[in-house]
């Protein structure tokens, strides 16, 4: 292994590690909204995934934006 292949091995798993505490934080403040809802039947069960989805989106967005500029 090179030092370019390395460098980039170390840049992908911190920006991995990075989005990933980013979506933590966003789903640890979706928390306080989330706090009381309550989701019944089977759209609700939909609406849960979409919900939990939200950092993940998040997340993934800010990288489109940050690439596109």
């Amino acid at each position: 292994m090179n030092k370019q292949t390395a460098r980039n091995v170390l840049v992908v798993l911190g920006l991995w590690t990075f989005s990933r505490v980013v979506a933590w934080v966003v789903s640890a403040l979706l928390i306080v909204i989330s706090n009381r809802l309550t989701f019944t039947g089977d759209v609700g069960i939909v609406t849960m995934w979409l919900w939990q989805g939200i950092p993940d989106a998040v997340v993934a967005g800010l990288v489109t934006l940050s690439f596109a500029g």
